[in-house]
């Protein structure tokens, strides 16, 4: 609940919202990597160079929930679609998938979705069945 990376950031661009979701404001971050360091997932990267769509978004207007357009300096992470979230909708990448691999959920509500099948089962009991871990 009081996620690490939140704590380290000087300049306040790594929060948390009401929902959970861990957010970047990259037009805040100052990339000193603080976060990466305080990251237990090793879930964070570094733009060290112009990000590959710098030209094409260059007009856009910055939207912390799809951290786009990206800049050189500064942070990224996983974001799980904090856009389709608010929306109640499943993350891009869980209803994308054409193999009904992925689930999202809340494991202290200990129900997750699957994307594909919109199956909602426990989550204990996915890892049991499967021998999976978390």
């Amino acid at each position: 609940d009081n996620p690490h990376c939140v704590a380290v950031c000087p300049v306040d661009a790594t929060h948390k919202r009401p929902d959970g979701i861990v957010l970047i404001d990259n037009e805040r971050c100052i990339g000193c990597r603080f976060c990466i360091a305080a990251c237990p997932y090793s879930a964070r990267v570094f733009h060290w160079i112009e990000p590959i769509n710098n030209e094409q978004d260059k007009d856009l207007t910055y939207d912390v929930e799809l951290n786009v357009p990206q800049r050189k300096g500064t942070i990224s992470k996983c974001l799980f679609s904090a856009d389709r979230l608010r929306e109640g909708k499943m993350p891009y990448c869980v209803s994308a998938c054409p193999n009904g691999v992925y689930y999202f959920g809340d494991e202290n509500e200990d129900a997750v979705t699957n994307g594909t099948t919109k199956e909602t089962v426990r989550f204990k009991k996915l890892l049991e069945d499967n021998a999976g871990y978390r």
